[in-house]
């Protein structure tokens, strides 16, 4: 049984609100999982049904008929404090090949951390305040090896916020109590603040076919390539191309190249294992 997950607004900054509960945002991927009926599945935000991809989950699905919202991660301790490590979670997602998917289930686990219980026992609790869904959640799923509740704390969402930054966590949700749960809507009764940082960076070129700015950042002896910026308000690309109309141009493989250079200012959420920022947006050219 698939139900399209609720979505969030974003927010720039957090505040503090005893009408709200506050939760980590956690760096996977939404999931819906569902045993319901018998039929057991794990479904993306998109409906897509992935359960074969993590079967360490299956022995730990509550027997009974349940419907679940939540994020699908693989935890990371190598840099020290655990955290989710996006780029081994999307490994696991993108994996389908039995064998391979066997030994990553040994190397790199899931945890399914649920947030959310939308039906039980064939009953719809979309309805209930979210608060009254929360006790429902805590009282009938048990943390497991491979399924855990999501932690969440109330009034506090401004200190939360700053325990974020210093982890170097992806940011946090702020939920209404009273917040029903609406399927496939973004509501400002859901909210997310992500815990961006921010760059002055170097645009070397352009895309041709679809906007996508080249950013570099002096390297040892030269600019060294960072991302593709591919994100940022109508104006403000605008305002790239206009500033770039009468630089000198050279076109290769489909990107324009520029001199001079145009500064700008970027945020981004972290820093790949490659070396690129990850999903940079475009937020000022530096005059």
């Amino acid at each position: 049984m698939f139900i399209s997950p609720m979505l969030l607004e974003s927010k720039i900054e957090p505040f503090s609100s005893v009408e709200h509960i506050y939760e980590l945002k956690l760096d996977g991927h939404r999931a819906i999982m569902s045993s319901y009926n018998n039929n057991y599945e794990i479904y993306t935000r998109y409906g897509n049904p992935v359960s074969n991809r993590y079967p360490e989950l299956r022995e730990f699905v509550p027997k009974r008929s349940i419907v679940l919202d939540g994020e699908m991660i693989v935890t990371d301790s190598t840099t020290g404090l655990p955290k989710p490590n996006f780029e081994k979670l999307i490994a696991r997602f993108q994996t389908t090949k039995e064998g391979k998917i066997h030994f990553l289930m040994k190397e790199q686990p899931v945890t399914f951390v649920a947030f959310d219980i939308l039906y039980l026992d064939g009953k719809n609790l979309m309805n209930l305040p979210l608060s009254e869904r929360k006790q429902i959640l805590e009282k009938e799923l048990d943390n497991t090896e491979h399924i855990v509740k999501m932690q969440y704390i109330e009034e506090y969402g401004e200190a939360l916020f700053e325990a974020v930054k210093e982890q170097g966590l992806e940011g946090i949700c702020i939920k209404a109590k009273n917040s029903k749960y609406f399927p496939n809507i973004r509501s400002s009764n859901w909210l997310k603040v992500l815990n961006y940082s921010f760059l002055d960076v170097w645009i070397i070129g352009y895309r041709v076919d679809k906007f996508g700015l080249i950013a570099a950042i002096k390297g040892e002896s030269s600019l060294k390539n960072i991302g593709i910026i591919e994100h940022g308000s109508i104006n403000i690309r605008r305002e790239f191309y206009n500033k770039v109309r009468s630089y000198t141009q050279e076109e290769k493989n489909n990107f324009v190249y520029i001199q001079p250079y145009v500064k700008a200012r970027v945020k981004f959420l972290n820093w790949t294992s490659k070396g690129y920022m990850r999903i940079p947006v475009l937020i000022e050219i530096v005059k």
